[in-house]
């Protein structure tokens, strides 16, 4: 038996599960994307405890609720959030203790209201908070053992185990992603701010009425970027750090799509680019749990990009269709293409796919939609593919789990 940090005595951890633990240390310190990490703790903590589902809630910035960023089974849990004063993480959390129960049903610090989202009642939960350098900014959960056993104390100590080490990973990659998408913005903002400079200072010269509206209609463009990129750059960080609150409901993808569609038709037409919408009419797409204004927003992300990207009388496509226990959205232009080089880059921050010239055009947009775009879709537990080929097209893949079907 070995102390914890409260003094109580837990069992000692086995070689077996020694060496788990150890080689998951490993992994999780190897990544520094925070979905990945995410990932990565979720699986080993449903493995060691052997426990039918496993997730993560992480502390909203006002700290009065928790979101759900990660989970090992229904991901219509991704975006939910709980409050802190009434539910079994925020009591984790507030008390800063682990927490063992066995009638979920029975115990008055569950969030009874979440059983609408995942459609049935967990037996048996396993939580530990998630602390780093004393402060508490999350919970780990397990629930309902696989064997249908109850969890243990030696359950307890393999995640409290857990969870000190991916506190300490999910802190650092916050961290790093902060300290290094700064530097990235401040690179980018410099572009921007010093063709305002140089502005000013012509606007001090003896110049033409013709050239003075050049250069005042430059700056507005400019202005007009750097608010862009700002808010950009924030919406992403936001996503980034898995502190979005995501406001899930029951979302009719079709009428989303149009609704989208609608919107970007002006500036499609001014560049004399059709966008059609393919839905099959014989196979009905079910309502899927989603962020409305957030799949909106992916949309108008993708179908602007196919737009900016395309080639005169082009054409943009969009198509849905059931793909196993998911929909998959699809937006296909007639554009440019991608070449394999700049795919592998494609969702970096700030990244520009170079034009014919070879090279890219940093008064067009943040270099931000693609990567925000990315990230919607993964904070709905999703995932975003891309093929293209140069001269042809591109297309975007988004795969969407469908609404959750709640369990016999």
């Amino acid at each position: 038996m070995t102390p914890n940090h409260t003094g109580l005595l837990l069992p000692t951890i086995s070689p077996e599960h020694l060496q788990h633990l150890l080689l998951a240390s490993k992994a999780i310190s190897s990544t520094l994307d925070l979905q990945e990490t995410l990932r990565l703790v979720i699986q080993i903590a449903a493995e060691l405890t052997n426990s039918q589902v496993a997730s993560i809630l992480l502390l909203t910035p006002d700290k009065d609720a928790l979101n759900f960023v990660a989970t090992s089974d229904s991901q219509s849990l991704v975006g939910v959030s709980v409050p802190v004063e009434t539910s079994i993480a925020g009591w984790v959390v507030r008390e800063n203790k682990p927490l063992l129960t066995d009638s979920v049903g029975e115990d008055d610090r569950h969030y009874h209201e979440i059983r609408r989202t995942i459609g049935w009642l967990p037996d048996s939960i396993l939580a530990v908070p998630l602390r780093h350098k004393g402060e508490v900014f999350g919970a780990l959960e397990a629930v309902n053992k696989k064997d249908g056993a109850q969890y243990s104390q030696y359950d307890l100590t393999l995640a409290q185990a857990l969870a000190s080490q991916a506190a300490v990973a999910i802190a650092n990659v916050r961290l790093f992603n902060q300290t290094d998408a700064i530097a990235e913005v401040m690179h980018e903002l410099k572009t921007p701010l010093l063709a305002l400079t140089a502005a000013i200072e012509l606007l001090d010269r003896d110049i033409s009425p013709d050239q003075r509206t050049t250069i005042v209609d430059m700056m507005r463009g400019e202005t007009q970027r750097l608010v862009q990129m700002t808010q950009d750059f924030l919406e992403l960080s936001r996503l980034d750090s898995g502190r979005e609150q995501l406001h899930m409901e029951n979302t009719n993808l079709p009428e989303l799509i149009l609704s989208a569609v609608e919107a970007q038709t002006p500036q499609a037409q001014q560049q004399n680019i059709s966008i059609g919408v393919f839905i099959d009419k014989d196979t009905p797409l079910p309502e899927i749990k989603a962020d409305p204004n957030r799949l909106k927003q992916l949309l108008l992300n993708l179908i602007s990009n196919g737009i900016k990207y395309n080639r005169p009388n082009g054409r943009i496509a969009i198509r849905t269709r059931i793909d196993g226990a998911s929909i998959r959205l699809s937006v296909a232009d007639t554009g440019i293409g991608i070449a394999p080089d700049d795919l592998k880059r494609l969702f970096e921050r700030f990244y520009r796919i170079p034009t014919a010239d070879g090279f890219a055009h940093p008064s067009e947009g943040s270099g931000l939609g693609l990567s925000i775009a990315k990230r919607i879709v993964e904070a709905h537990g999703g995932r975003m593919e891309v093929e293209s080929e140069v001269g042809k097209g591109t297309v975007f893949h988004c795969i969407l789990p469908m609404k959750y079907k709640p369990k016999n």
